[in-house]
């Protein structure tokens, strides 16, 4: 979000979701090779990053205050904002169950 609102190169956003995302995801690749038992642990390391991701989007958006011009996308837009929050939560509500459930 910030490269596009800022007007840098879109390669840096792309270079920061890659770091984010390819090592957890090389660890899940090497559990599931090494031991089979520990990849919904390794999973929940993946998905959280992606969730997390997302919602750092989301609150990006919400900061830079990015929205449309016109007052009938404005509307459309808050819908989708208003589902992308409850769907987050919902995300990261499960994620926390999952890893509770885990640690039990």
């Amino acid at each position: 979000m910030l490269a596009f609102n800022r007007g840098t190169s879109e390669v840096i956003a792309g270079v920061a979701i890659a770091a984010a995302i390819i090592p957890p995801t090389v660890v899940t690749g090497l559990v599931l090779v090494l031991e089979p038992v520990s990849l919904i642990s390794s999973a929940l390391l993946v998905a959280g990053q992606i969730v997390g991701l997302i919602a750092g989007a989301l609150v990006a958006v919400t900061l830079l205050k990015v929205e449309p011009r016109e007052a009938r996308d404005k509307a459309v837009a808050k819908r989708y904002l208003i589902r992308s929050v409850v769907l987050i939560v919902l995300l990261f509500a499960l994620l926390l169950w999952l890893t509770w459930l885990m640690w039990r």
